[in-house]
């Protein structure tokens, strides 16, 4: 947040805290922490984090390519993954 407001961009964060799976699933379900960085102007994502105590690094790609193409927040929550329910939430 504090570079992306450095370079002039008008940036806001959200942070999130969800089981990686969805409820009904309990078997190897952990928290994971999510923090978007985006632009409030142009809604464009800026940075991401994501942090879990098991590997999530596939879910880090899809952040990833949305900074690179100049992905909105409102597109990325609309992203259809192959089951990944949960992170259209």
């Amino acid at each position: 947040l504090e570079k992306a407001t450095r370079l002039g961009f008008n940036a806001a964060v959200t942070e999130v805290t969800d089981n990686q799976k969805p409820e009904f699933i309990e078997h190897g379900n952990f928290p994971v922490t999510l923090k978007i960085v985006y632009d409030k102007d142009s809604r464009r994502v800026l940075g991401a984090q994501m942090a879990a105590r098991e590997d999530i690094s596939l879910g880090i790609h899809l952040f990833s390519l949305a900074i690179q193409e100049g992905v909105t927040i409102e597109k990325l929550a609309l992203t259809d993954l192959f089951f990944l329910p949960h992170f259209n939430k």
